[in-house]
């Protein structure tokens, strides 16, 4: 077993406004340029008495209130933008204050919404902040968000029952072995999480290089074999699950993706125990390290549906196929903007139980382009679906469960297909028993440029093209009729 080093340890959670602030900085247009290590951030410093007019007093929370502008206008999370904080005498510890993605203009933290609970702090000397991001979205040296005010107040009122971790708790790792099989050879960690509250999804940051020996062709080693594997506390009944990084690349590659824990309720699971993270390969390449993780993050989250508008009811379709079978909503979309629908599902959606849903834009008459992307996410933030271009035209199309109905112009039939990746890898809904009935959030995006869907808690960025307003079009069949595609 190989042990890593843990770098940072931090819980936050909402919470109503505390009893006992005692003192307090607020620093302005300060930017976030790159990783924690990186000189070109920007460090502010604060020196607190230690004492107010209540008399003295030891810090036992930190509050983090403020607002953050995305500087880079190359599509930044809100998420990413991290400060380091170092008391007097005491450990640094990173604090992440937003949980949202991708957005546009000035994202805001409500005036006491988000809560570090640090212990008992020496209070009385030095703090230092440091401001960062977990991802570099520009060139080295360049500024990724902008906060143009932020707030830091101390408060010595005693803990809560219960801190529910939002946005998360953090464990980092570095110089962390890509190597062996899963099982065999591979890079096993353990890291206790003493934090007490529920989460349902895990943000993944790091960076990884190939190290293999054996041929100039590993340079694609880590990019395309590289797989963690992450096991949920005991307590948690949760069995391990696997996740692709995204690293991209051929030599070196970064990762940034947001995964929802499979199994784990809406409401989340307790965040408290053993977790264990295992670096492997797909294939071992026989001499030498296959890869390297610099660096890597797991910030653990509990994270909400999106604001999402109601979609009209869906209508069971009946014994044909009709063009008015279809229940439609406008919706209005903009460049970086992810625009939600909220839609409900009747009954599960699966061939087995001859039950289908097929989602398009097919009648929409969007400018200057006409061109449309979307990605379908359950209530628990896990990706179903998403389409760039299976309908007609530029158009997306989703369609679920039984098949099959005729194609809409040059687009694919409606039969089923699934055209994003569904939880347990595989490219169709109908290897899930059933996508259950219930709440679903269809995102949908002006675009394909810059657009990604990410495979958990709902992590869409959206694109960076200008193309409004769409129809979105949703039929549903119980027993779904079979024509000729």
């Amino acid at each position: 077993m190989k042990k890593a080093l843990m770098i940072a340890l931090v819980a936050g959670t909402s919470c109503a406004a505390l009893g006992a602030p005692r003192e307090s900085v607020t620093f302005t247009n300060v930017d976030s340029v790159g990783w924690v290590s990186d000189a070109a951030n920007q460090v502010r410093t604060a020196t607190f008495a230690g004492s107010d007019g209540g008399g003295a007093y030891t810090a036992r929370y930190l509050t983090v209130s403020g607002s953050v502008q995305d500087t880079s206008l190359s599509g930044t999370w809100g998420r990413e933008a991290v400060i380091e904080i170092t008391p007097p005498n005491g450990q640094p510890f990173v604090c992440i204050p937003l949980t949202t993605g991708g957005y546009t203009g000035s994202l805001p933290i409500p005036a006491g919404r988000y809560v570090v609970p640090i212990g008992t702090f020496d209070t009385a000397g030095v703090w230092s902040f440091r401001f960062a991001e977990t991802y570099d979205d520009t060139a080295p040296g360049l500024v990724d968000q902008t906060w143009t005010s932020i707030t830091f107040t101390l408060d010595d009122a005693p803990p809560p029952a219960t801190v529910v971790p939002s946005p998360g708790v953090t464990v980092a790792f570095t110089n962390v072995n890509s190597d062996g099989t899963q099982g065999a050879g591979s890079t096993v960690i353990t890291s206790t999480i003493t934090d007490v509250g529920l989460v349902n999804g895990i943000q993944i940051v790091g960076r990884a290089t190939t190290k293999s020996l054996t041929s100039a062709n590993n340079g694609t080693v880590v990019p395309n074999q590289a797989r963690i594997s992450v096991t949920p506390p005991l307590s948690t009944g949760l069995a391990a699950f696997t996740v692709v990084p995204p690293l991209g690349g051929v030599s070196t590659g970064t990762c940034n993706i947001s995964v929802s824990i499979p199994g784990a309720p809406a409401a989340g699971v307790s965040v408290t125990g053993v977790w264990t993270f295992e670096f492997f390969e797909t294939t071992d390449e026989p001499l030498g390290v296959d890869g390297v993780w610099q660096n890597v993050s797991f910030t653990f989250v509990n994270s909400t549906p999106p604001v999402a508008t109601n979609f009209p009811a869906l209508v069971d379709g009946g014994a044909t196929v009709e063009e008015s079978d279809f229940v439609t909503a406008t919706v209005v979309t903009a460049p970086n903007v992810v625009s939600w629908l909220k839609i409900v599902f009747p009954t599960a959606i699966n061939s087995a139980l001859g039950s289908a849903m097929d989602i398009d834009m097919a009648t929409s008459n969007g400018l200057p382009e006409n061109d449309f992307s979307m990605g379908l996410y359950n209530s628990s933030g896990v990706r179903v679906a998403n389409s760039f271009n299976t309908g007609p035209g530029l158009l997306p199309q989703i369609s679920l469960g039984a098949g099959t109905r005729t194609r809409n112009g040059d687009g694919i039939p409606y039969d089923g297909q699934n055209p994003g990746a569904s939880p347990n890898g595989g490219t169709n809904i109908n290897a899930w028993p059933a996508a259950p009935a219930g709440d679903y959030y269809l995102a949908v995006c002006s675009g394909d440029d810059g657009t990604t869907f990410g495979p958990g808690l709902w992590s869409v960025v959206g694109s960076t093209e200008a193309n409004t307003p769409g129809t979105v079009r949703v039929r549903y069949y119980s027993n779904a009729p079979t024509v000729t595609p």
